[in-house]
């Protein structure tokens, strides 16, 4: 977000918000769909990074919408670009904060590095994050968001 600020307005708006109570029903994220600040019909896009800390030189997971060809080709080229695998996933496709969106109508990406032992643990830890790997990763989603809100075109479905 510090970096969009200082880079100075883009075409589009952006919206960073950080939803809680995920775990217990997506209830953040939920509440924002049914109450937005923003008319849904307005949002380019939702990008989700969930658990993107343990890297460790394999693929990062990302799941986006299918029908938005054009976020497709900006998430993979974001991906290639940064030195990531990129492997497309369905496994958490309702089970994270982008999946109220996409049942909306909003094009989604969700970026994910993996599931480990600690998940939805108390030993999952600071100490435990891949530093470099999530760097990467949240240097290919800041790609995508400036690539999505400098967008002249629609969405390409």
């Amino acid at each position: 977000a510090s970096n969009f600020a200082a880079a100075g307005p883009q075409r589009r708006s952006l919206l960073f918000i950080a939803f809680g109570a995920e775990e217990i029903g997506l209830l953040g994220s939920r509440h924002y769909v049914r109450e937005p600040t923003v008319p849904l019909t307005n949002i380019r896009a939702m990008l989700n990074l969930d658990m993107i800390g343990r890297l460790y030189g394999e693929d990062v997971q990302m799941y986006y919408s299918e029908e938005d060809r054009k976020l497709g080709r900006i998430v993979r080229r974001a991906a290639r670009q940064q030195g990531l695998r990129l492997k497309r996933t369905n496994q958490f496709i309702g089970r994270s904060d982008h999946a109220p969106f996409e049942r909306a109508g909003v094009s989604v990406m969700f970026a994910f590095s993996g599931m480990h032992p600690d998940y939805h643990r108390p030993t999952d830890d600071w100490e435990f994050i891949d530093v470099g790997g999530a760097t990467d990763i949240a240097n290919a989603i800041q790609q995508i968001a400036y690539e999505l809100a400098n967008d002249r075109g629609p969405r390409d479905r």
